[in-house]
């Protein structure tokens, strides 16, 4: 990694598999991990000359290419080009670079079937970014700790953090009882729509709470017990934080935080 690094990763990916991807972009970028990730740079990939650039990116620019393989990843021209830029890099170096994650079994011209892969397809996005940090420090580079240093700034930050997570849980909740209301004196059919519609409202907030809250209510809740100084974890509430697998989860995530954020308010 002779080369002045702008990222500390690249993301190279089929635009049908973005949910996935944007999801970890999205983790990678609120753990303070610099990311290229095209979303993220639309204003400065206006007008640019593409080939060159992205060339330059994945070949020169990052410090590994996380390339995420699928059947649409192998159709694409310019996912092609990203894999052969990452490739060449990797050969002059002689290292571990390019790091696959797999949606399906599709074969990847390049791709030895013998080099070692993640199963995106059992594996939640923040797990992964969990396991990219071992790989940088496998690599010895640096990873950002957690920005405030001191505990007012922690009492701060998790207040604010927790008042936010609570306005989308109480937008969720108006929501749903608003849909609520509508099934008085309603057919079998009518209140099966309403069920449908309910159920998909709660995997909306489902998936923003892994978008927007996610990454950090775990940084926090993390740099919480670390502080507390707590050497007995509870496995159960720990996975509530990576998979909530409905609304109710999401609100014990809100009530730990705010358990552990009075403990650590109280202490300091």
């Amino acid at each position: 990694m002779k080369n002045k690094l702008d990222y500390m990763v690249a993301l190279s990916f089929a635009g049908e598999d973005r949910e996935y991807v944007e999801t970890v972009a999205n983790i990678l970028e609120a753990e303070g991990i610099t990311v290229f990730y095209d979303n993220f740079k639309k204003s400065d990939l206006w007008g640019k000359d593409l080939y060159d650039y992205l060339n330059d990116i994945y070949q020169n620019k990052a410090g590994f290419v996380i390339m995420f393989l699928s059947k649409h990843y192998a159709d694409k021209a310019w996912t092609t080009h990203e894999r052969k830029a990452a490739q060449a890099r990797e050969f002059i170096e002689n290292r571990e670079y390019i790091l696959p994650v797999r949606f399906d079994d599709t074969e990847i011209a390049g791709i030895n079937i013998t080099k070692g892969f993640l199963d995106a397809r059992g594996m939640h996005p923040q797990e992964l970014v969990s396991l990219f940090k071992e790989k940088l420090i496998d690599f010895g580079m640096t990873i950002p700790v957690f920005k405030n240093e001191n505990n007012y700034d922690l009492i701060k930050s998790a207040c604010d953090f927790i008042k936010e997570l609570d306005r989308e849980i109480d937008d969720y909740k108006k929501t749903v009882n608003q849909l609520d209301l509508f099934e008085f004196n309603l057919s079998m059919e009518e209140r099966n729509r309403i069920f449908s519609k309910k159920s998909q409202v709660e995997n909306w907030f489902i998936q923003s709470y892994n978008k927007k809250f996610l990454s950090q209510s775990i940084a926090i809740k993390d740099e919480l017990i670390n502080r507390l100084n707590i050497r007995d974890r509870d496995p159960f509430k720990d996975s509530l934080y990576y998979n909530p697998l409905n609304s109710h989860g999401i609100e014990d995530v809100s009530c730990d935080l705010k358990y552990l954020y009075e403990r650590f308010k109280m202490r300091s």
